[in-house]
């Protein structure tokens, strides 16, 4: 095992205290200042390990991104569509937005820094660009794939099955985490039903 020293320590303890101050007063306020008092350390110790607070602010980009796009990666969705794979269409596309839901929850402070920060930093919007995108799309056309075997229907209503699926979920994370919404898992499940009728209506229009 790995033993973590205490400058790693440190630097864990600084920026789990500036994660929680940017995503609740946004980084123009957060000083850091306010910083080392949250984390028990003196702002010396800031520089020292970050020279700034926009290299911390970085640094928390990149934890940030690594993170989601582990968690968005080819390898989780290809377990999720393999656990769900001979599951009727409906509950297939419940099973992804589930998982996709409950992971937001858990890196609700990170999600929701990214998404406020990507607004004034340029180069965090291009880093979480630059890596997440790319991963982001290869999952999109692999759900795609998914929908067109389990289904009998032409590429381009697949194709618009999927930008309806992902725009709820868009929704969803945009309102909670970036407008600070409040959604209950009832008016969720109330809406993704709507959304899932609307797509089995399309499918037997089809058929």
């Amino acid at each position: 095992m790995q033993t973590v020293t205490k400058k790693e320590q440190t630097m864990q303890i600084i920026i789990n205290s500036a994660i929680k101050l940017f995503s609740s007063k946004g980084y123009s306020a957060t000083t850091t200042t306010l910083i080392a008092k949250e984390a028990g350390v003196s702002e010396g110790i800031i520089f020292k390990h970050f020279k700034n607070k926009e290299n911390l602010l970085k640094e928390i980009g990149s934890m940030a991104t690594s993170e989601i796009v582990e968690n968005i990666s080819i390898i989780p969705l290809v377990k999720n569509i393999e656990s769900s794979k001979n599951y009727p269409l409906r509950d297939f596309l419940k099973s992804i937005i589930k998982e996709r839901l409950e992971f937001f929850e858990k890196n609700a402070e990170l999600i929701k820094l990214l998404l406020i920060e990507m607004q004034y930093s340029q180069d965090l919007k291009q880093q979480t660009s630059k890596i997440l995108f790319p991963k982001a799309l290869e999952a999109l056309q692999s759900i795609k794939e998914i929908i067109q075997q389990k289904i009998n229907t032409p590429k381009n209503r697949t194709d618009a099955i999927a930008r309806i699926f992902l725009g709820f979920t868009q929704s969803i994370i945009l309102q909670k985490y970036l407008f600070q919404i409040e959604i209950s898992k009832d008016e969720i499940q109330k809406e993704l039903d709507n959304i899932l009728d609307l797509i089995e209506d399309s499918i037997k229009g089809d058929l």
